[in-house]
């Protein structure tokens, strides 16, 4: 999961390709989908791509998930009830 500042980042790239090394693997990428109950933040489509091509350039199969259902709160990580 991409998350905004946290582990979107260039040395998260890095390092996750470093730790797949030799293991032969596909990589989904699920950018984060905002709630009220935090304030973490999804990443931009340049951060989201940049972590892919460092993924890719390490000889991995990346896959970006497509994003459904984050109006209504029911995205990947988000169905719930609301009280």
């Amino acid at each position: 999961m991409l998350i905004k500042d946290l582990t979107d980042t260039f040395d998260c790239a890095k390092n996750l390709a470093e730790l797949l090394h030799g293991i032969k693997c596909n990589i989904n990428l699920i950018p984060y989908n905002p709630v009220t109950e935090n304030d973490y933040k999804k990443p931009s489509n340049n951060a989201i791509m940049k972590f892919k091509y460092i993924l890719e350039h390490s000889g991995k199969k990346v896959t970006v998930r497509l994003e459904r259902g984050a109006d209504i709160d029911a995205a990947c990580g988000q169905l719930r009830g609301k009280v």
